[in-house]
């Protein structure tokens, strides 16, 4: 496959992540507003479609941004933004796995005429590491533009033009 359309690619899932994941971070003020039965409802019925459709998203934005970091590793200038978009995706994805993935499958136990008398504590705790992960996502999104902006590839630049003589 055609490196600029990898990058391409990469480029666009991480966004599309990063906007998913900030979508998370917006919706912490309203959440902690409302009480224990309420919160799980709209928190279950908001988040039903987010893990099928975003493990895909991230974990196919790690695999391009990776791939295009490993191809384009001898090019100094790139490597480095490109290695940071690469470790903030893949933190992003340990920070789901160890940290979020627990607390939603905790969650997912509960109904909301029996919460634990701490559950405002797990719902803090995943808005907070949601707010992490928002943090590399965006890391990561803005190392990816710089790159495409920055670090153009070789075969994608125009033709350099002679100057013209004088006389």
């Amino acid at each position: 496959m055609n490196l600029t359309v990898v990058r391409f690619i990469g480029l666009f899932l991480t966004a599309l992540a990063t906007g998913a994941v900030f979508t998370h971070v917006l919706q912490i003020g309203p959440k902690t507003e409302l009480p224990g039965g309420e919160f799980l409802l709209v928190h279950q019925l908001l988040l039903s479609n987010y893990g099928p459709v975003l493990s895909l998203v991230e974990v196919s934005a790690l695999l391009s941004t990776a791939y295009t970091t490993w191809v384009l590793r001898d090019r100094r200038e790139a490597r480095v933004t490109l290695f940071t978009a690469t470790t903030c995706l893949f933190l992003m994805l340990l920070v789901w796995g160890l940290f979020i993935s627990p607390i939603n499958m905790r969650i997912e136990t509960w109904n909301p005429g029996s919460l634990p008398s701490d559950w405002d504590i797990y719902r803090d705790k995943w808005a907070n590491w949601h707010v992490v992960r928002a943090l590399f996502a965006g890391i990561a999104l803005a190392a990816l533009i710089r790159s495409a902006l920055y670090h153009r590839l070789p075969w994608s630049r125009p033709a350099a033009r002679s100057k013209p003589t004088q006389k």
